[in-house]
């Protein structure tokens, strides 16, 4: 009679400390084709991000939802038709101007809400971006609106806030790719 197959126990992993405690160190050693130069522009760039979130943070609750609306109203009805005006009319808000919303007058009044702006369109941007199909009418009207905000001497905290929440939605959008070692398989390599 033959013998019982032999059950091997699964590897378990021992718990380590808390992922969201601390990033973890990386050395640039274990970095493989990522350059220490570009782990250290994307270090400065994650830092400028917290910078502009800790600045907008401070905006109350209630004046966060009034001009949320008024973006979210210009952002929901761009399409190819409506971009140079609609986009006009988010510049010209972005800038300061009064715009109405529900028969009520507003405009940015200080650093903290343009920079909150910022984020909310950024928000949006990806909202729309990552969610669902990535059609034309997505890549046409979202792509060259990054860019134009982005480009913007007035808006030049945009790119970096907007990667920032990209980062944040994604986190893997800058991998650490690890050395691949000689003795691993790609299942070793992977995890």
């Amino acid at each position: 009679m033959p013998s019982p197959p032999t059950v091997v126990a699964p590897l378990v992993k021992s718990p380590s400390t808390n992922p969201s405690q601390s990033p973890p160190s990386i050395s640039t050693n274990d970095l493989g084709d990522i350059k220490p130069g570009t782990l250290l522009a994307y270090k400065k760039l994650s830092s400028e991000a917290q910078q502009y979130e800790i600045r907008y943070l401070i905006v109350d609750l209630p004046r966060k939802k009034q001009l949320a609306s008024y973006i979210k109203n210009v952002m929901n009805k761009l399409r190819k038709e409506t971009f140079e005006l609609l986009t006009n009319e988010l510049f010209q808000f972005l800038c300061g101007q009064e715009k109405t919303v529900s028969n009520q007058g507003i405009r940015i009044k200080n650093e903290e809400e343009r920079l909150l702006c910022l984020s909310i369109v950024a928000t949006l941007i990806l909202a729309q971006l990552l969610g669902g199909d990535l059609n034309d009418i997505k890549t046409e009207i979202f792509l060259p609106l990054i860019s134009m905000i982005s480009k913007d001497p007035q808006h030049k905290e945009f790119g970096t806030i907007f990667l920032g929440r990209l980062h944040k939605k994604c986190p893997y959008t800058v991998p650490y790719y690890p050395i691949r070692q000689s003795h691993m398989n790609d299942k070793q390599y992977l995890e």
